[in-house]
């Protein structure tokens, strides 16, 4: 591996990052989806190296919009700057999953671009306590969101620490602030906190005789839409202890058995069974990964590869598609296709509808396409698109992301898309939808 490359930039999910080396880079392209949308790399990644000091453009601007982000620094919220943006805290929290992202607004109505528990944490460090700080109120402290991090990001602690509000009490009135303190009276000892459940089962039946809710009344906000259940007459506890004794009392249950302990000499070896080993090939694995994203796998050899472009382009009656260089494409298949009566244009063509490049390598794990930008392949060539034609030759294929990650092609680039299938979203519904931020299908021609 090269170490003398500088940091790397990666645009990936809407998330930009300088990455300091490729293996901090193999984590996050592995982390976050897999948190995220539970897949094995996102669809399409660009990696931004330095410029090509041999093309131009020579130079390479990147633009940090702060927004914010740096008076989170040393502030009793500053872990939340470690968020990757997978959403897997969005997916976890029982609040969000029941009044979604709309509900997280400012006092002022006013929408935050960060809604669940990491927005209730970072919309009031960079917009305002003021203003969205009560959205920690509705944080029941759980802890699921700091179990599902793959940053591993105290989210409930930064959450209470939003709610105090040390700087102003003005977000907790004293109503709410005398009933926490009441609250945690009783539950800080067992014997009260016992006595409560008996007198809130009571007070219920009182209020609600024949009815298993109560109405909460309307001064409170809550009694408009919202129903209280009426508290269990027996609480858990006393209704499991009540059941064992009848069962121990019928003799249904038995005495435990406590084994005599043994030492390690007299434990047996365990056996390590035999895992049954893959038997697929790099291929083989390649493409049942590529077919699980919607994309396909065409085999060929280096002299049928023009007649089965040439048969798939007749199906779909096109007759003019946009390629890479002659030089980037494999020896013939240019000369080939426009002697079969094929339109081959280069560059930024919006209107054409198929697109013809190269492949550098491919990764049997996941799927994907490494393709490296020249002078003779720019990325629109197998971006815009609607249908992107790859062709990669077998012997390319590498077991795992870290050894594409390696090869001194994808390092030396100035650019590099990582293709995993065709382009897809969820986020309009979580309805699956192909095509809708580049190429609807994906095709690749492996040369064996």
């Amino acid at each position: 591996m090269v170490t003398s490359l500088p940091p790397v930039h990666i645009a990936l999910m809407g998330i930009e990052r300088i990455v300091p080396d490729m293996d901090a880079l193999s984590l996050a392209l592995s982390v976050l989806p897999r948190s995220a949308t539970g897949q094995k790399i996102t669809v399409y990644t660009q990696l931004i190296n330095a410029p090509d000091p041999d093309n131009n453009p020579r130079e390479r601007h990147l633009i940090l919009v702060d927004n914010g982000r740096s008076n989170l620094r040393g502030s009793p919220l500053n872990d939340a700057l470690l968020c990757i943006r997978c959403g897997a805290c969005l997916n976890t929290c029982p609040i969000f999953r029941e009044i979604g992202g709309h509900a997280y607004v400012g006092q002022h109505g006013q929408a935050t671009t960060y809604p669940g528990p990491i927005g209730s944490v970072i919309s009031p460090g960079l917009f305002g306590q003021s203003d969205f700080g009560h959205l920690a109120q509705a944080c029941t402290v759980c802890g699921a969101c700091k179990e599902a991090c793959p940053a591993n990001i105290d989210l409930p602690s930064m959450l209470l620490r939003v709610r105090a509000n040390q700087r102003s009490g003005e977000q907790i009135s004293m109503p709410i602030r005398g009933g926490l303190h009441i609250f945690r009276w009783f539950a800080t000892n067992p014997w009260r906190f016992r006595l409560a459940q008996k007198l809130a089962a009571l007070f219920s039946r009182i209020m609600s005789p024949k009815n298993n809710w109560m109405r909460l009344p309307s001064f409170t906000g809550w009694g408009y839409a919202k129903d209280f259940p009426r508290p269990a007459a027996k609480p858990f506890r006393v209704r499991f202890h009540s059941h064992q004794h009848t069962k121990q009392q019928s003799g249904e249950i038995q005495e435990p058995y406590h084994p005599q302990p043994q030492t390690v000499e007299n434990l047996a070896p365990i056996s390590k069974p035999e895992l049954p080993a893959d038997q697929r090939t790099l291929t083989e694995q390649f493409k049942d990964e590529l077919f699980a994203l919607d994309g396909t796998l065409i085999h060929c050899t280096a002299e049928n590869l023009t007649t089965n472009i040439l048969e798939f382009l007749g199906s779909q009656n096109i007759t003019t598609i946009t390629a890479c260089e002659d030089s980037a494409l494999p020896s013939g298949l240019a000369n080939g296709l426009r002697q079969a009566g094929i339109n081959i244009k280069h560059g930024l063509q919006p209107d054409v509808q198929v697109g013809l490049t190269g492949a550098l390598a491919g990764v049997a794990e996941t799927g994907t396409l490494a393709i490296p930008v020249s002078p003779g392949c720019p990325q629109e060539t197998s971006l815009l698109p609607q249908i992107h034609l790859a062709v990669l030759y077998a012997n390319k294929i590498y077991k795992n992301l870290a050894q594409i990650l390696a090869l001194r092609e994808v390092q030396l680039a100035s650019s590099t898309a990582l293709i995993s299938g065709p382009s897809r979203t969820a986020d309009i519904e979580m309805t699956l939808t192909l095509g809708m931020h580049g190429p609807g299908q994906l095709i690749v021609f492996c040369i064996d």
